[in-house]
């Protein structure tokens, strides 16, 4: 991956209008990578799938009284160290839980843990067979990303600018790739509105934004991009058994991230 004096030096390459905006668009991330070759998993490491290895006061999650989908855990102190910001809290467990994917239904469950003392547990009898994925091993690296020419942020510049940014993004977006933090990298439209239409209760649609345009503007901008992930390239059975190529966005406001709220999270799906 680039590091970012070598993103600069390509961006400054270009004369823009508004090149000092465009540099501080210029955000980390880390990017997720799933081993290819399985080696054993220990207990507590990072991974998609698999059974989670949660606290003994913690339950498996339900949705309408059946057990909600494990989708992957994360080991924040694995991941501390490629949180350049440290926008993450540098310890404890993120575990990521979705209503079954054959429902197209948004019900999630996020939950952080601080306890150390973890153990595999095991998928509830009640569990569809087709939920109880395989585990597979993460890797992390820092990246910087860009917002996608979707956003917002690339409607305030001018069109020159745009029209540069358009010849610019195909060397600097990677899109289905599995990621925390940074810009999101959306398949249809900007993933922040979808997140502020979901955590208002309201349709996502032109009524929808034209109505309601600076309530959604002003709450698209406190959300953070707390875990991306594609279906195809984080969990193959997604689309082996359920037929979904898509990208699944959780996202968290700042103020909720700060204070360790991960009741709050909102998360919407995006397909090609």
């Amino acid at each position: 991956m680039k590091t970012k004096e070598e993103y600069l030096k390509q961006l400054n390459e270009i004369k823009w209008e508004k090149g000092k905006e465009i540099e501080d668009f210029l955000i980390p991330a880390i990017n997720i990578e799933v081993e290819e070759e399985q080696t054993e998993i220990n207990l507590g490491v990072s991974k998609f799938g698999g059974k989670p290895d949660l606290p003994k006061n913690i339950e498996w999650p339900k949705s309408e009284n059946e057990p909600m989908t494990f989708l992957a855990q994360l080991n924040l102190k694995q991941v501390s160290e490629f949180d350049i910001n440290k926008t993450l809290p540098n310890s404890g467990m993120l575990y990521f839980f979705i209503a079954n994917p054959s429902e197209f239904n948004l019900e999630h469950k996020v939950i952080y843990s601080a306890e150390n003392d973890l153990s595999e547990t095991p998928f509830p009898n009640e569990l569809n067979e087709d939920c109880r994925f395989k585990d597979l091993k993460m890797t992390f690296e820092t990246i910087y990303t860009f917002p996608s020419v979707e956003t917002l942020e690339i409607e305030t510049l001018s069109e020159n600018d745009v029209n540069s940014y358009y010849e610019i993004e195909e060397d600097f977006f990677t899109y289905e790739n599995n990621q925390i933090l940074g810009h999101t990298y959306p398949m249809q439209s900007d993933v922040k509105i979808e997140w502020a239409c979901e955590h208002l209760g309201l349709e996502f649609s032109s009524e929808t934004l034209d109505t309601n345009q600076e309530e959604i503007d002003n709450l698209r901008n406190e959300f953070i991009n707390l875990f991306q992930f594609s279906t195809e390239n984080s969990i193959p059975e997604f689309f082996e058994k359920f037929y979904i190529s898509s990208m699944g966005y959780f996202g968290i406001k700042k103020k909720d991230l700060k204070e360790a709220n991960f009741d709050e999270t909102v998360l919407i799906f995006q397909n090609s």
